[in-house]
């Protein structure tokens, strides 16, 4: 666990309810499962439990005995990857309500994380740093307030979209560092703080970015001429 078994130990906590769910419902199946679809299954159902899944509009399939590649999509296509670990998770407008669980981080092959427009709080986990196959990310529209510092270990990201969170924090210059695969940048109405590090130019690929509505202090540094591919 990511606390050392602490909230396994709460009979409130979303962890211990899917932890409870699996021993009650899917007994059946931990024969016949490998562990890394265990932890899978296991961070599916923290990740339902902890965004209230009761209450969401659609949600299809989920906590049944059907494999988590058949549990809800947006689009209706599978979550998972040929390999049968879950690639993608698109609920966009599905009236997710509360925190992001670090068992997201359990989620090793996701590559498209959207949760637009929901009611998302709290910080984004540092666990999320696990994912380092992620490419796109985008919780936009949420109640988000977070450091960025965590998605700087999300290496391969392309999309980033966080606009409209109060996230009221810096960009770190490791972000930068790090995310140079990134193409579409979207922090706009953020509340970002402090100045843009300059290490902004490595984004040499980004084409879209939007930094508006922010507090942003000092001058743009020069450094952003390198971005010569912004539209």
């Amino acid at each position: 666990s990511f606390d050392n078994g602490i909230a396994l130990s709460n009979e409130d906590s979303p962890q211990f309810q899917a932890a409870q769910w699996i021993l009650s419902h899917d007994g059946g199946l931990l024969n016949r499962l490998s562990e890394k679809r265990i932890l899978q299954r296991y961070a599916m159902a923290t990740f339902y439990f902890a965004l209230e899944g009761d209450g969401w509009l659609e949600k299809t399939n989920w906590l049944n005995f059907a494999e988590e590649c058949e549990w809800y999509s947006d689009e209706a296509e599978t979550l998972c990857s040929e390999t049968g670990y879950v690639a993608e998770l698109v609920m966009q407008r599905n009236l997710l309500r509360g925190s992001l669980p670090p068992e997201v981080g359990l989620l090793e092959e996701m590559t498209n994380l959207d949760l637009l427009h929901n009611d998302i709080v709290g910080e984004i986990p540092t666990a999320i740093g696990l994912l380092t196959k992620l490419t796109k990310l985008v919780m936009a529209s949420n109640q988000v307030v977070s450091p960025i510092l965590p998605l700087a270990k999300c290496t391969n990201l392309e999309t980033l979209n966080l606009q409209e969170n109060p996230l009221r924090s810096s960009i770190p210059s490791e972000f930068f560092q790090n995310c140079t695969s990134l193409t579409s940048f979207h922090l706009q109405n953020t509340g970002l703080t402090g100045a843009l590090p300059s290490e902004i130019g490595r984004l040499t690929s980004v084409r879209l970015m939007n930094l508006f509505g922010n507090e942003l202090t000092s001058t743009i540094p020069t450094e952003i001429g390198l971005c010569q591919s912004i539209e």
